[in-house]
């Protein structure tokens, strides 16, 4: 089971969280490409928390590349979390953290 949930916070700057839990597999890919595309059209700055999911499939690694390029392409600041070294792999696997170039957290 999963959920995926998006907050605008305005604490500086906009930012917009994208936070998903539980099990980002097949059933989760619509919910969560939907969330990511609405993200980025909404603020300067995103992050996705991936710390409380415990399954990336790579379907839902390569929408979540495809929305790091989206952002990179368009300045947009992202920040991808991931807690488990499950996740991290992943999103090693799908070409993610070179796309970002951002550092694991």
């Amino acid at each position: 089971m999963s959920a995926i949930s998006i907050a605008h916070n305005q604490v500086g700057h906009d930012c917009v969280v994208v936070q998903a839990e539980g099990e980002l597999d097949f059933g989760s890919l619509r919910a969560f490409r939907t969330a990511l595309a609405f993200a980025l059209a909404a603020g300067p700055s995103v992050v996705v928390d991936l710390r409380r999911a415990r399954f990336l499939s790579l379907r839902n690694a390569w929408a979540l590349a495809e929305s790091v390029d989206t952002a990179v392409r368009g300045r947009i600041e992202i920040t991808v979390l991931a807690g488990r070294p499950e996740i991290e792999r992943v999103l090693e696997l799908a070409g993610i953290r070179a796309l970002s170039e951002i550092p694991a957290q």
